[in-house]
C-alpha cells in the first residue's frame, strides 16, 4: 500500500492508493480478495468494512446448496449440477428484460457447475461441512453446511490477509464512491482510498426497509446506491421480505418453518395473535420481542422445525437444547423464542456481466468496475437455503479471476 497526500482529493486529506479496493469484508468479498492475493501476489489488495467480518456471513446460517459434491458421493447420493440448476430455476424470479433473464440464468448455471469445487476449496481451507441434507423442493439432498456456521468460511479466507502488508481488511465505513483519473476514489471519515480497480460486495439492502429492522443493520445499501450515482451502474429495487427469526445474544438466528407458526399463537407485548395472522402481515409486529406459544402436535411433533447451523435441520429437542425453546407446560405446548420480525436479505443490486464486471444502463461493461455476492444479484430474486452463500463463494471467485487475468 503507498500512502500520500492528494490535493486532488481534499489537499491534506490521507490518501492510501492500491491496485483494488474489495468494498465489503463478507463471504463474498473475502473470496473474492484471497483467490486474488493467491492469483496475483503483485498485487496490492485492501478490503473495508465497518466489521472485520461483515455482510450476512456473520448472521448466516451457514447452507451451501451445491451438487456433485464427494460429501454426496459418499452418501451414495449421484448429483449433478444440471439437475442443480433445473431445481434452482423453480426457486428464483427474475425482474428485467428477456435478455436480462438470459444473462441471469448463465450466471446461475455457472453458480452451479462451480459448486463442488467451491466446497472443496473451502475444505482445503480448513472449513468442515456437515451433509449434505434435504432441501425440498431440491431432488436430491444438496445442503452441506459449514459447522459450526458461515463464520468458519469467513474466517479461513480472511486468514489469507494476516500477514499483510500489501493485503489487508481495514475495518472502516465507506462515505461515498467516485471517479478519479487513474480509477476510483473511496472516501471514508478517515482517509481516500484510490484504486485501479473497485469491487463491490457490500451485501444487500436490507437495513434500508421501512417495513422492519434488518438483521444486519449495517446493510444499508449505501456502496450501491454511491455506485450508481457516480458510476452509472445499472441498480434494480430490492425486494424485502420481513419474517420471523429467533433473536437472543449468543443463539443462532433461525427462521421457523410456516407450519409451525399456523399451528399456534405469537405472543408479545399483552397481546395474543392467530399465527396465520402474523404470517399475513409480519411487518404489523415489527419492534416487538415475540414468542411462539404451539401444540406441536401430529406430524410436527417430530418434524424438522427450521434449518439450523451445522446440523441442518433442527428439531423442537434441539431448540430446547440450545435455549430457543421450552415446554410451557405439561398438556405438550412449546414456547420458542423470543423471536422478532426481521427483514433477512434484500434481493436486487447491481447488474454485472459474465466476468462479474458491472454494467451501466445500456449493458456495457464499466471499466474497471466489478461486483460479487448479494451486491450483484442484479433482478435476480434467489431462492433456497443455501443459494446466497453458493452465489456468493462463486461469484467472488469469477471477480478475482477476471481481475487478476486484467489488471
Amino acid at each position: 500500500m503507498r500512502s500520500t497526500r492528494s490535493s486532488e482529493w481534499g489537499g491534506s486529506t490521507p490518501t492510501e492508493s492500491a491496485d483494488v479496493v474489495i468494498v465489503g469484508a463478507g463471504l463474498a468479498g473475502l473470496q473474492c480478495g484471497a483467490r486474488l492475493v493467491e492469483a496475483r501476489p503483485d498485487l496490492s489488495v485492501l478490503v473495508f468494512d465497518p466489521d472485520p467480518i461483515g455482510g450476512c456471513t456473520k448472521w448466516s446460517v451457514g447452507s451451501f446448496t451445491a451438487a456433485g459434491t464427494r460429501w454426496q458421493r459418499s452418501a451414495g447420493i449421484t448429483d449433478t449440477p444440471e439437475d442443480h440448476f433445473e431445481d434452482m430455476l423453480l426457486l428464483c424470479k427474475f425482474n428485467g428484460s428477456a435478455d436480462d433473464e438470459a444473462r441471469y440464468r448463465r450466471l446461475l448455471k455457472a453458480t452451479c457447475e462451480s459448486g463442488a469445487g467451491l466446497l472443496e476449496d473451502l475444505a482445503a481451507r480448513g472449513v468442515e461441512f456437515s451433509g449434505p441434507h434435504p432441501e425440498p423442493p431440491h431432488r436430491q439432498p444438496r445442503m452441506h453446511n459449514a459447522v459450526p456456521s458461515a463464520l468458519s468460511a469467513a474466517k479461513a479466507l480472511a486468514a489469507i490477509f494476516e500477514n499483510g502488508p500489501e493485503a489487508k481488511v481495514v475495518t472502516e465505513e465507506l462515505v461515498d464512491i467516485s471517479g478519479s483519473n487513474d480509477g476510483f476514489a473511496i472516501e471514508t471519515p478517515n482517509r481516500t482510498m484510490l484504486a485501479r480497480t473497485l469491487v463491490l460486495a457490500s451485501g444487500d439492502r436490507s437495513a434500508s426497509s421501512s417495513a422492519a429492522p434488518a438483521v444486519n443493520p449495517r446493510a444499508t445499501g449505501r456502496p450501491l446506491e454511491a455506485a450508481a450515482g457516480a458510476l452509472g451502474a445499472r441498480l434494480h429495487q430490492p425486494a424485502f421480505s420481513p419474517g420471523l427469526r429467533t433473536f437472543a445474544p449468543g443463539k443462532p438466528l433461525v427462521a421457523p418453518i410456516p407450519d409451525l407458526v399456523r399451528s399456534g399463537s405469537v405472543v408479545g407485548e399483552g397481546t395474543r395473535v392467530a399465527g396465520d395472522e402474523l404470517l399475513s402481515d409480519p411487518a404489523k409486529f415489527a419492534g416487538q420481542d415475540l414468542y411462539l406459544e404451539t401444540p406441536a402436535t401430529g406430524h410436527l411433533r417430530d418434524a424438522f422445525v427450521c434449518t439450523f447451523p451445522a446440523i441442518g435441520y433442527a428439531r423442537l429437542a434441539d431448540l430446547e437444547a440450545a435455549g430457543l425453546a421450552s415446554r410451557a407446560d405439561t398438556s405438550g405446548v412449546w414456547r420458542i423464542g423470543p423471536m422478532r420480525v426481521v427483514v433477512t436479505l434484500a434481493d436486487g443490486a447491481l447488474d454485472v456481466d459474465s466476468e462479474m464486471r458491472v454494467i451501466d444502463g445500456d449493458s456495457a461493461p464499466i471499466e474497471g468496475a466489478y461486483a460479487c455476492g448479494t451486491a450483484a444479484l442484479g433482478g435476480i430474486d434467489l431462492g433456497g437455503h443455501g443459494h446466497h452463500l453458493l452465489w456468493a463463494a462463486a461469484t467472488g471467485a469469477t471477480a478475482a479471476r477476471s481481475i487478476a487475468d486484467r489488471l
